[in-house]
């Protein structure tokens, strides 16, 4: 009714498409879902056409197309949502050429849903021009080395991605701080997993205690047990009963029984 009565607001349209944006990735259905998010593509659609220059509206369009794609369960239709997302991102990059988040979420596009690493990596980097102190672009440039360290057969190269992965797990957090307890709990549980694949068993245990901090409760008694195998591994056979100890008190009863068998060995 808003867009109807005022045509000329267009903050109307965004908000509106906002709404149905959320409304479309919670919807239970596909049939629903793709509604949805049909009519927040016709609202943001009408919104550019009344500011032709405003890069809110491509980019807006991008995230819905990055949401309904990752949704979107038949892969022919999935990669052509996904490239959408990344034709929108590029208009809104050529309207806004100082937006360095727009190339983070044009990496994202590419590594998590049309599976190509290295254009992501060169949209990381491009982000990362523009802001050199932004996190979340560390956070996926990290996430673009592990998957490349995974798919990697030569040891060394492997080796090389894994470092990679590690550094950039490491200036994510170091930038996000406590700012963010959810973000800061990924880039640690991430960083500790590359340290271990890079045979760091002591910077790993570094990394779970960060993890640790920030965790939720119902996930806590998991990075006790992983930092009792840790410690146990370094040989702190002390420091890796207590982890193992309190692992024992927080974890569900199912799980207990193999975690005292642990603790027992």
């Amino acid at each position: 009714a808003a867009i109807l009565s005022v045509p000329t607001a267009e903050n109307h349209h965004l908000a509106l498409a906002d709404v149905l944006i959320n409304q479309a990735t919670a919807a239970p259905n596909a049939g629903e879902r793709s509604a949805l998010f049909s009519k927040a593509e016709h609202v943001l659609e009408a919104g550019a056409r009344l500011r032709p220059i405003d890069a809110a509206f491509p980019d807006r369009l991008g995230l819905l197309y990055t949401k309904w794609a990752e949704t979107e369960s038949a892969p022919e239709r999935k990669t052509s949502l996904a490239r959408k997302s990344i034709e929108m991102y590029r208009a809104t990059a050529a309207l806004d050429p100082g937006n360095f988040a727009v190339w983070r979420n044009m990496a994202h596009v590419q590594l998590l849903l049309l599976g190509s690493p290295d254009d992501a990596q060169r949209s990381l980097f491009r982000s990362l021009e523009l802001r050199s102190t932004y996190h979340p672009a560390y956070g996926l440039l990290g996430n673009v080395y592990f998957q490349l360290a995974a798919a990697a057969a030569d040891p060394g190269s492997k080796r090389n991605y894994f470092g990679s992965a590690a550094t950039n797990f490491q200036r994510a957090l170091a930038l996000v701080g406590t700012a963010n307890s959810n973000t800061s709990y990924r880039y640690a549980l991430n960083l500790g997993a590359s340290r271990i694949n890079l045979g760091d068993l002591s910077e790993a245990a570094q990394a779970y205690q960060s993890a640790l901090q920030f965790s939720p409760p119902a996930e806590r008694w998991r990075h006790e047990e992983t930092l009792g195998r840790l410690l146990a591994d370094l040989k702190d056979r002390t420091n890796a009963l207590e982890h193992l100890r309190r692992a024992i008190e927080q974890a569900p009863t199912a799980n207990r029984g193999d975690l005292i068998a642990l603790r027992n060995r």
